[in-house]
């Protein structure tokens, strides 16, 4: 919280069934295998989200994002979220809740450690970091 991260939770009744956590403007970000993200005005990220079993498939997650988004940015709908390919419940999740891919991200790893980032976007292979760095720099859309 110290770095800007905010924490959120849905409650019902007074169970907690969905929680996040929020980077805003100014926050530092390690989103994937290493690789930072500074999150610039007008936009947020979104990170380590969860939804209680037995309440996934009920647009829990939806409600939380729209009222985090109107908390933060009443006028923007501009946030950010990494998800692996694999995990296809939040992928899922997060396009009911409004989320359009930008880019597929690549990772090669050897025991472990990071050896090769790449972003695909727009039908080209570039290097993951610059990519990640121009999204801290560019304005972002209102």
């Amino acid at each position: 919280m110290s770095e800007g991260h905010k924490f959120y939770e849905l409650l019902v009744g007074d169970k907690p069934v969905v929680y996040g956590w929020v980077a805003c403007e100014g926050a530092h970000v390690s989103v994937l295998h290493h690789l930072k993200l500074t999150i610039p005005g007008n936009a947020i990220y979104v990170w380590d989200v969860a939804t209680a079993p037995e309440h996934r498939g009920q647009g829990l997650l939806g409600i939380m994002l729209n009222e985090i988004f109107n908390l933060h940015r009443p006028s923007t709908r501009v946030a950010w979220s990494a998800v692996a390919v694999s995990n296809h419940a939040s992928r899922r999740a997060l396009a009911k809740a409004g989320f359009n891919p930008m880019f597929t991200y690549f990772t090669m790893q050897f025991l472990g450690r990071t050896i090769f980032s790449a972003v695909l976007k727009k039908g080209r292979l570039v290097r993951a970091q610059p990519v990640f760095d121009c999204l801290g720099l560019e304005p972002v859309p209102v």
